[in-house]
């Protein structure tokens, strides 16, 4: 069975993982920054998963954000402002880029591909993974994960647009019941 972590986001990524249950059936695992057009996600995925076994079931991060107020001088990372509404157009378009293409590659072909969506606080919780404090700036949260990833995929080069989609994998592999 191959696993797929996906995080939506502008500057989310993609993780395919299969293998690993054995010496004898070593991991295998292909990670890129999320792909800049529709296309380029769409082929990545086919190309990417014809290199694993099948079946295939995904995990896609659903992050609801929330729009605030950023004249007050707040950054660009959250700190307290919410989000633009263009940055949550962008991430909803993504998101739902993200669902077309699990579905096209599921009604025209013969992958048997499955995908759920979770919330970020479930699969980390899942993972063991704290929760991000309230003194605790975005960025560091985001680097916090990324070690986190680090720590489970040591044999792997992963980056701070990897890292989530990595762990969404592993939570998939380890934790949902397909």
């Amino acid at each position: 069975m191959t696993y797929v972590g996906v995080d939506p986001g502008r500057r989310g990524g993609l993780c395919v993982l299969s293998g690993g249950s054995s010496v004898l059936d070593p991991l295998e695992m292909d990670v890129t920054s999320m792909p800049d057009t529709r296309r380029d996600l769409l082929d990545w995925l086919f190309v990417t998963l014809a290199k694993h076994p099948s079946p295939y079931r995904c995990t896609v991060e659903q992050v609801s954000g929330f729009m605030g107020n950023r004249s007050k001088g707040k950054s660009d990372e959250g700190e307290g402002g919410g989000n633009t509404g263009h940055t949550m157009f962008v991430f909803g378009q993504n998101y739902g880029e993200c669902l077309m293409a699990l579905d096209a590659l599921h009604d025209l072909t013969t992958l048997d591909l499955k995908y759920v969506t979770v919330v970020p606080n479930v699969w980390q919780r899942g993972l063991g993974i704290p929760p991000k404090l309230k003194t605790e700036r975005p960025k560091a949260y985001k680097r916090r994960l990324k070690e986190f990833a680090c720590q489970l995929f040591p044999q792997k080069t992963l980056t701070l647009l990897t890292a989530d989609a990595s762990l969404l994998a592993a939570y998939s592999r380890s934790y949902v019941e397909w």
